[in-house]
């Protein structure tokens, strides 16, 4: 059990305390990283899955989009984390060869975005676990209630963006030999990418629209 604490311990130091963990030579192997990064996950999902199973549902009416989802869809937890720390490790890779740095491996990418994004990840899964508990549909009569709880959890996923923004930033530069502009933009390259497609999509259906071609009316003899 110590082993286990100290495990998750060591991964959180990472994010928060970044400096000299990323450079080369000291960079966690991919197993460790995996290990680490796969009991804090896996501690996650099981808290966000039985706070589903224990917590309230939702009252009759409130709006589908406040509804509490089923525990079996809280499963999908670390499908959806797995999967953010893939994708957007590879779009910094790929900014990492336009960008230059030295070294420039995707296995290194990865374990710092991983590292980095740990404690983004426990946000997101309290966030979740206190949804479960005390739905927003509880706050859907009072819309004052409902707008400050959505601002404070906001500001508390904005201060878990920070901390893997800071992360990442000095992992890339110690790593990678990179500029801290440099490193800002790797960073943020994946969601530059999310925006752009958004935009494009938006553009594509904006662009095809809806039928113009309008009846005539009754016609006159």
């Amino acid at each position: 059990m110590s082993e286990l604490w100290l495990n998750i311990r060591n991964a959180i130091l990472k994010a928060l305390r970044p400096q000299g963990q990323f450079v080369v030579g000291n960079l966690p192997e991919l197993p460790l990283m995996f290990l680490q990064a796969g009991i804090l996950m896996g501690l996650c999902t099981l808290a966000v899955y039985l706070t589903a199973i224990l917590g309230p549902s939702d009252p009759p009416g409130a709006a589908a989009v406040l509804y509490n989802e089923g525990p079996s869809q809280r499963l999908f937890f670390p499908i959806y984390w797995a999967g953010y720390f893939i994708i957007f490790s590879a779009f910094r890779f790929l900014a990492l060869m336009l960008l230059g740095g030295n070294d420039r491996t995707y296995s290194a990418t990865l374990t710092i975005s991983v590292y980095a994004g740990l404690p983004f990840m426990v946000v997101g899964a309290v966030l979740i676990m206190i949804n479960n508990v005390i739905p927003y549909s509880l706050h859907a009569p009072d819309g004052i209630a409902l707008v400050v709880r959505v601002l404070l959890h906001s500001l508390v996923l904005l201060v878990g963006l920070g901390i893997e923004c800071r992360a990442c930033v000095i992992g890339f530069q110690e790593r990678f030999g990179q500029t801290k502009r440099r490193a800002v933009l790797t960073w943020i390259t994946p969601t530059l990418a999310l925006i752009l497609v958004a935009l494009l999509i938006l553009l594509t259906f904006a662009s095809l629209g809806p039928a113009t071609g309008v009846p005539a009316a009754g016609g006159g003899s």
